[in-house]
């Protein structure tokens, strides 16, 4: 672009791009899961067909071992099994009917042998198991051994367990229901044990109201074990067994901060369900009022989800003909789409009344920023001082800025000609994402990156695809607390959409801004420090090396001054708790850097002889891989762990330069480019003097 094109500066631009288009009906990104409802299925009588697990929260179908059905009736889908089903050959172990007929228990009789299933039960199959150990209480007594698959379950007369086998842990337990749980000896107990997803276990006891979670893939085919090591026992243990007709459940309402329109029709994201083979689940999001469907008009906010849930079919999965599984939910991605809309009218365009122009341009969002003078200030906006006026400077056809004039002011003179207004300039992407709330309540966790933030530009008014830049994004996802577990990524009232920039910004190390892309306004994200393409332009630093290499005169610098900076740290640590409750402390640490001792010939370009360190202290964030991904973005910042080379220079300025282009200096090397301030110097009528100052960073020192 040649240095001598128009200057226009406009005002109020009707436009279809980014700056221009608001997000008049916002997108909307709602879940939540089941929480709220935990607790309320023991008032209902009979029990529905659902069941809220009081430790995670998920959804699912109800074990018929959990229905009030169980205590009263034996036949049919609630058969026991029997003695025959556990390869018992001796008197040591007698059969008895406990609470009513057909109730079968197995009763230990002086052994403590252990007893084995018949039948080889599937890799993860759930099992409900009633017991009572005919031990004194007082000491941490194991009232029971529990073997299925690779595990063993031990359960302690203090009301803990303990599993082994596998990879697990000797103790990976997180979460009492209750507080403590009490000595249990000689009570009776159920346990429920669960899989849920391929990596977790649940143990729970109804009877007693505490449980735990524990991290492990499910165990493998095998028959169930059982045993009283240390005293005498009763017990029937068997699988879980699930209703066989569809069971429905459907949500409370749910409001939605801004009503949709009728074009903004849902869809549901099922990624927070396990479904086993031959399960099923079916959600949909159905009026407040009633079971219809609903129609978006523009005024209704309320809805509610239903979810029809089906036990599983598969023959192997039922032997005896009876349900053995269940499809957990932890909650569904109820996602709408906006409606933009662009700015109408005609640009006003006040390029002659401009007194004083000046723009600075930085990496980041906040980067593009400046401030207009506009003489004849009576004029513009009559007796009010409008703000939010939509203001676009190009130089030729290419926009330099795409922004927002406000905080306006006026001053007076003896001469009405000297009158002028005021505006400070702020970029579209820097106002919007630090005013714009998020409208969403629906956690982000373990969505995909690239999603997540085109819902976001998407909430500033970016809907056309040209109008975004992306790097690529594929296998990055969103840190993630793990289905049941808390949300780390949880959208909260008040927050606005820089607020979730600024995390992706933490987490991911990559950063947002705006330029202009082919004559149009674009936003962009971008790792500040990811190799650049090559030099857009060389600057020189006398005459007569730019006369010597034929290059136009804008291409001089009239100063340079370049410096040395230290880097900040030697040493990065951060602190963190792993969702067990595990402290941890993740650090990086340059030991040649803070040797004292080192050689002078030996020493890096960053040593201090000391150690010079900084902490994070991360509170959301517990899984390693994402505390590694924020250590690796902050050792890749020049300035962290290793020295930089800044330099500052001053020329004419260059529409085509941007921060984060790279440009040559002649005989200095290369430098990326992090910031630009323009002051634009009106002569008589004609704008013919753009002085700027350019701020670098070297990358090949």
């Amino acid at each position: 672009m040649p240095i001598g094109d128009t200057l226009t500066i406009e005002m109020d631009v009707p436009s279809s791009s980014a700056g221009a288009r608001v997000a008049k009906h916002p997108p909307m990104h709602d879940g939540f899961d089941f929480s709220w409802a935990r607790g309320t299925s023991d008032a209902d009588w009979p029990s529905p067909g659902w069941w809220i697990c009081p430790l995670t929260g998920h959804l699912q179908l109800r074990p018929l071992q959990l229905s009030h059905a169980w205590a009263t009736t034996t036949t049919g889908a609630y058969a026991r099994l029997r003695k025959s089903d556990w390869n018992l050959t001796s008197n040591d172990w007698a059969e008895f009917e406990y609470r009513i007929p057909g109730d079968y228990f197995l009763l230990s009789r002086g052994t403590n042998e252990e007893i084995e299933s018949v039948r080889v039960y599937l890799k993860g199959q759930p099992f409900f198991i009633e017991l009572r150990a005919f031990a004194t209480s007082g000491d941490r007594l194991e009232m029971a051994r529990i073997r299925f698959g690779q595990y063993t379950l031990a359960l302690y007369s203090t009301g803990e367990t303990k599993l082994t086998g596998g990879d697990l842990p000797s103790y990976g337990r997180i979460g009492f229901i209750v507080p403590r749980p009490r000595d249990i000896s000689g009570e009776f107990v159920q346990l429920l044990i669960q899989p849920l997803g391929e990596d977790r276990i649940l143990i729970y006891s109804p009877s007693h109201e505490w449980g735990w979670i524990y991290y492990g893939p499910w165990h493998v085919a095998a028959p169930l074990r059982v045993r009283f090591p240390n005293s005498q026992g009763m017990v029937s243990a068997m699988h879980c067994i699930y209703p066989s007709d569809n069971v429905e459940f459907v949500t409370p309402p749910r409001y939605l901060p801004v009503a949709p329109s009728a074009s903004q029709t849902p869809s549901i994201g099922r990624d927070q369900w396990d479904v086993p083979e031959g399960c099923g689940v079916i959600a949909s999001v159905i009026e407040a009022d009633s079971d219809s469907g609903i129609s978006w008009d523009g005024s209704k906010r309320a809805y509610r989800v239903k979810y029809v849930m089906l036990s599983g079919t598969e023959p192997g999965q039922n032997p005896d003909g009876r349900p053995n599984w269940t499809p957990t939910v932890y909650g569904v991605r109820v996602t709408m789409p906006g409606v933009s809309a662009g700015r109408v009218g005609s640009a006003y365009e006040i390029t002659d009344d401009v007194v004083e122009l000046r723009l600075t341009f930085g990496q980041g969002r906040d980067g593009v920023q400046g401030r207009i003078a506009l003489r004849r200030g009576e004029q513009h906006g009559g007796t009010a001082l409008l703000h939010n006026r939509l203001v676009r400077i190009k130089l030729g056809t290419e926009p330099v800025f795409l922004g927002f004039a406000n905080e306006p002011a006026r001053t007076f003179g003896p001469n009405p000609d000297a009158r002028m207004a005021l505006w400070s300039l702020e970029s579209v992407l820097a106002l919007r994402a630090r005013t714009t709330q998020m409208p969403a309540h629906g956690p982000f966790d373990g969505e995909a990156l690239e999603d997540v933030v085109r819902y976001l530009l998407e909430l500033l008014g970016t809907t056309d695809e040209k109008e975004i830049e992306l790097p690529d994004l594929v296998g990055l996802t969103m840190p993630d607390g793990g289905k049941g577990r808390s949300a780390i990524c949880k959208v909260e009232a008040g927050q606005t959409v820089g607020h979730w920039l600024d995390f992706i910004e933490n987490v991911f190390g990559y950063t947002f801004g705006e330029r202009c892309r082919s004559g149009r306004w674009v936003f962009r994200m971008f790792h500040p420090f990811d190799p650049t393409d090559d030099p857009v332009k060389t600057f020189y630093l006398s005459d007569q090396e730019r006369i010597k290499a034929n290059k136009p005169r804008h291409t001089l610098a009239w100063s340079y001054e370049e410096r040395a900076i230290r880097p900040e740290a030697n040493e990065l640590c951060v602190d963190y708790c792993t969702p067990e409750g595990e402290h941890r402390l993740m650090q990086v640490v340059d030991t040649d850097a803070q040797d004292p001792e080192k050689p002078v010939a030996q020493r890096p370009a960053g040593w201090t002889g000391e150690r010079t360190w900084a902490l994070l202290r991360e509170s959301r964030i517990r899984r390693d891989e994402h505390i590694r991904r924020i250590l690796q973005s902050l050792i890749s910042r020049p300035g962290v762990m290793d020295p930089v080379r800044m330099a500052q220079w001053t020329a004419e300025y260059d529409p085509d330069i941007w921060p984060g282009d790279t440009v040559r200096i002649q005989g200095r090397g290369e430098y990326v480019v992090t910031g630009i301030s323009v002051n634009v110097v009106r002569d008589t009528d004609a704008f013919y003097h753009r002085p700027a100052t350019y701020a670098g960073e070297r990358r090949d020192a």
